[in-house]
Parts: C-alpha cells; structure tokens; sequence
C-alpha cells in the first residue's frame, strides 16, 4: 500500500492518491524507517521530521559547494524544511503492537528550493558527475611512471576491492597508443594541448591530472582538474608515508567541491537568448518545452513567433551558455548556434 502525504499551504496534511515528481539532485530516496515504541504516533512524527531534515541537508550539501553550505546549514531546522516539502510518500507500513516500519521517502518542491538559493544569491549545480578519467604520473628518482602498472597509484585502482574508487577514478588503458600520444614531460610542464590529444582519445568530460614525486624520502603530490581545455587546482599533499586507500577516497570530496566551484550556476543575472524549436510534430513540441521548463537553469521561456514546424521562443536563464548547453544535451536535447541563428530539437 502506498500513501503520499502533502503539505498544503505548507502546514496542513493530507492524503492523496497521486504520485508527484522530483528529478535529479532534488529527489531522496525511499529510507526504511523502523522502531519500537508505546507511542507509536508522537514517535512516528519525530522519525518523520528527523528524515525530513537529514534528507534536505543531503539534497543541499550535493548542489551547493562545501562553502556554499555552510553560510546555510544553520537554518536547516523543522520550521525551514517544512516550508520546502511537497509530500511524503508511505510504501509498506506496518503497524504492529509497539513495532512500526515503512519504507518513506521525501519530495521536495524544487521550484522553492531554487527560490531560496536565488534569493540567498547562492550558486548551485544542476547535476554531479560519476567519474573522472584520471591521468597520473608517479615520479621517482630518475624513474617516471605514466601508463605503467609500475605507477603505484594505477597498481592500486586496477587492483583494490574499493568498488566506490573503481567507479569513480576511470584509468587509460595504459597501452603503447596512450605513450605516444603524450609523455611524461607533458605532464610535468602541464602541456594542455598535448592532455588533451589523450583525452580526446577517450572522450571523457571531466578529468584530474596527479602529479606523484618522491623527494628525500616524501611523496609530494599535486592534483589538478582538467576540463573545457582549462586546468584548475585542487590541492597538494606532502606525506612521508602514503596510504592509497586514504588518499583517493580523502580526495573524492574535494575533487567534486572544486568541480562545484567550476561548474556552478550562478543566480545573480539572467540571461536570454532566441532560439526556433525544431518538431515536426506538436507532440514533439510538447516534449521540448516540457523538458525545457523542467530544467532549473531557464527561469522562464516566452514564445515570440509561430511558424510550421518551427517556432520562436525566447529562453531565460542563468548561468553560462556552456553550462545550459551541457544541461540541455544531458536532458536529450539538441541546441546549435550558427551566426545569430540558433535551434534546438529533441535528439
């Protein structure tokens, strides 16, 4: 059995039989909720605010950056999430004696979340990349290890039971093709032309360049991000024993904080601009402007000329072009600009 609760006017509870939508970094997930207790309701509520909470602090700490959040995370409380939740859904409860357990899960109202961080002026980001192609060049003495299983770090990705590390850190093929495509020299003097020889190879977006030297008996890293042919720094480490595992997983979150940093939408000014929405049917027209208007990037669109199979609309959004590019090809959706003209069409 299925309930949904929904907050009217943000305070009043209902139950509905519809189901509501919520995408990307702005959905939660179901959470089994269980307990024992001679209160069974009072507990129930107390659960329910709890994961109401933890729940909206996981959906901001993943579109904010870490500094983003702190200026916010004080004003997570019961009386702020309330505000921002659209229903609950129930699946599965069981109420048994003293036992409870259901399986519940929070939507929250991404129009309101995105309300907030814009009148906050708070940059956020619309979606989270899963991996990074990760290049790595291990130097020691004389030595320099770039597509080698001599290179300690590959040894240890290609060889851990860490599934989480596998996933995210993606590794060349360390075949003789990725040597020539780029050398050890080119790493050090962080050649981007020649990087990205090799990653045009594997076709990757995101990246991260680490730079291993042992030096009297330390290891001093440096790690960088590579993307839209720019390089941005992450961080350096000197240690005098390394451990792989700490490491790459220490290094996970502030791969993705920097990755925020470049890649954030910023809510201050909006821009706009003209394009003719491609469809040979209405059906298809319904599907852009419905994948459109879901996109939290656009703040509104407007129709601006009616043509056969080929309408006008002005777009309204904030960020970057680059950015709501990438968006709108993630959400199937084909944009091109050529001169003053642009066009958009379902792929």
């Amino acid at each position: 059995m299925k309930i949904i609760i929904c907050f009217i006017s943000f305070t009043t509870l209902i139950i509905i039989s519809s189901t509501c939508y919520s995408n990307n970094l702005f959905e939660s997930k179901y959470n089994k909720i269980e307990f024992k207790s001679k209160d069974i309701q009072n507990t129930k509520n107390n659960k329910f605010q709890e994961l109401k909470i933890t729940n909206l602090k996981k959906i901001l700490k993943n579109i904010l950056t870490s500094e983003g959040y702190k200026k916010i995370r004080n004003k997570i409380d019961g009386n702020f999430t309330d505000k921002l939740v659209k229903n609950i859904l129930i699946e599965d409860e069981l109420i048994l004696e003293s036992m409870y357990s259901a399986n519940v899960k929070v939507n929250y109202d991404q129009d309101l979340i995105l309300q907030f961080l814009r009148n906050n002026k708070l940059s956020f980001i619309d979606y989270l990349p899963n991996y990074f192609f990760t290049i790595i060049l291990d130097k020691k003495d004389i030595h320099n290890n770039l597509f080698s299983e001599e290179n300690d770090y590959y040894y240890y990705l290609l060889n851990t039971n860490n599934s989480k590390l596998k996933n995210f850190y993606k590794l060349p093929n360390l075949d003789i093709n990725d040597k020539f495509l780029i050398k050890p020299i080119n790493i050090i003097n962080k050649d981007l032309e020649s990087i990205n020889k090799l990653l045009s190879k594997y076709n990757y977006s995101n990246s991260i360049l680490i730079i291993s030297n042992l030096i009297s008996g330390k290891v001093e890293i440096e790690v960088y991000i590579i993307q839209d042919y720019k390089i941005f720094f992450v961080e350096n480490v000197i240690t005098e024993k390394l451990n792989f595992e700490s490491f790459f997983t220490n290094l996970q979150p502030k791969i993705i904080d920097v990755w925020k940093i470049h890649n954030s939408i910023q809510n201050e000014n909006i821009k706009n601009i003209k394009c003719y929405f491609n469809s040979l049917t209405i059906y298809e027209l319904k599907e852009i402007i419905s994948i459109i208007k879901s996109i939290s990037v656009v703040s509104d669109y407007e129709l601006k000329e009616i043509k056969l199979n080929k309408n006008l609309y002005e777009i309204n959004y904030y960020g970057n072009f680059n950015i709501l590019k990438r968006i709108f090809n993630m959400n199937l959706i084909d944009i091109n600009i050529n001169g003053d003209n642009c066009e958009i069409r379902l792929k």
